[in-house]
């Protein structure tokens, strides 16, 4: 998918994200997530067991996804949107 919806989700939920090496993922999470190769099934599968299995790590991308979870909000999200509304209007 090309949504950071999903992402925001994750990091919300002080989940670690592991997401497809693709520029709308790599532009929107920046550091705060694990990044795999989504044509090659071993790389996602390596690239989620590092994420499992190194504490460290994991404590590092939820922290960094509470963080960027504090960018976003349902409000500010409305008041982006009416404002694009009444710009076209």
């Amino acid at each position: 998918e090309g949504s950071a919806l999903s992402l925001l989700e994750a990091f919300s939920c002080a989940t670690p994200v592991a997401c497809s090496d693709i520029p709308v993922f790599k532009e929107f999470a920046g550091d705060t997530a694990i990044y795999f190769d989504p044509t090659s099934s071993t790389d996602i599968g390596e690239k989620i067991k590092t994420g499992l299995k190194d504490e460290e790590l994991r404590r590092k991308l939820i922290a960094l996804g509470l963080r960027k979870i504090q960018q976003y909000s349902w409000e500010k999200t409305i008041s982006e949107h009416l404002r694009v509304f009444r710009e076209t209007i």
